[in-house]
């Protein structure tokens, strides 16, 4: 399968949106090093919509608002 390794997202700023947003890793193969920091949405519709197939031991969620938790 596909793999996701080191993905970063940081120091973004999002006046208003509907649905924050999905993160998925492909089936079978987790998103290792995955890093979110300092992401903040200041209007959002909902939170986010869902964040699974994420490794949780590589995983790091630093200032995120609103916030955000990974199955």
């Amino acid at each position: 399968p596909p793999t996701m390794d080191g993905l970063t997202f940081e120091d973004i700023s999002v006046v208003a949106v509907k649905s924050v947003g999905h993160i998925s890793g492909p089936v079978g193969s987790p998103i290792k090093n995955l890093a979110l920091r300092n992401i903040t949405v200041a209007k959002a519709g909902v939170r986010w919509a869902s964040c699974r197939n994420v490794d949780k031991a590589s995983l790091v969620i630093e200032n995120v608002s609103p916030p955000i938790e990974c199955k």
